[in-house]
């Protein structure tokens, strides 16, 4: 058994103390942060008296937690699975973890790296998709995740739609700096030459889109794809350059 699976069955199981049990010294989970052992910090936190779990306490269990984050690897499958499972257990034993940028940043870098491998996994690719913005949501501290997943995990694989619930969380999160993506407007217009309209982002991001959407539509190499772009850019229709590129 790795060390990689015993620190997630000691999370999964948590070690929370009964009164039979005697606390664990604050100075001893101290001196194991010192040593730099993280699996025993993780293991034996929850063991110290609640009334000595301050900020110190808290700042050795950070800095645990972020460490296993950062050496966490993954090489396949099964290792990605675990490493998001553990991902999933250091928070729900350790709540305020919910809230630290560091701890929280190594768990997006840790994502990203994992959750491609879940794409291999039997099931619908909409089940992947959504366990990639499951995971976005559940961040809402590290900045430009939820673009982040869309270029570096989904659209690695799936077509320019499937991203677009990453895309608009990415709108709300981020806001106006969401619509300089390329990948987002390179998705906006696939979607509208595709006959539908990804109104969030038109609605949002039409600065960013009129110039690449205009100039799509003169340069459209079918009449039809022509007149879904401009269907698409109907909101903006008395607009002179949406008038001239989509001029009969």
């Amino acid at each position: 058994m790795n060390r990689l699976t015993i620190l997630s069955l000691a999370l999964l199981s948590g070690c929370a103390t009964t009164s039979s049990t005697a606390f664990f010294p604050l100075d001893e989970l101290r001196a194991l942060d010192d040593a730099e052992n993280r699996a025993e910090v993780l293991e034996r936190a929850l063991q110290v008296a609640p009334s000595k779990r301050n900020d110190e306490w808290r700042g050795v269990v950070e800095r645990a937690a972020i460490a296993t984050m950062a050496e966490t690897e993954v090489k396949d499958l099964p290792s990605a699975e675990r490493a998001l499972e553990q991902s999933e257990a250091l928070p729900a034993k350790f709540p305020f973890l919910k809230r630290s940028a560091g701890w929280l940043g190594k768990r997006a870098d840790l994502g990203v790296k994992a959750l491609p491998y879940l794409s291999q996994a039997r099931g619908e690719r909409s089940a992947w998709a959504h366990r990639v913005l499951e995971f976005a949501k559940s961040d809402a501290v590290t900045p430009h995740l939820a673009q982040r997943l869309a270029d570096e995990v989904l659209l690695k694989q799936l077509i320019a739609s499937t991203a677009v619930p990453l895309f608009e969380l990415a709108l709300e999160r981020d806001g106006e700096a969401a619509c300089t993506s390329a990948s987002l407007q390179k998705a906006a217009l696939e979607i509208a030459a595709d006959g539908s309209v990804f109104t969030t982002a038109m609605e949002k991001c039409w600065k960013e889109l009129a110039g690449p959407m205009t100039d799509a539509a003169k340069k459209a190499p079918t009449y039809t794809e022509k007149l879904k772009l401009c269907a698409a850019m109907k909101p903006h229709a008395e607009e002179p350059a949406v008038k001239s590129a989509c001029a009969e």
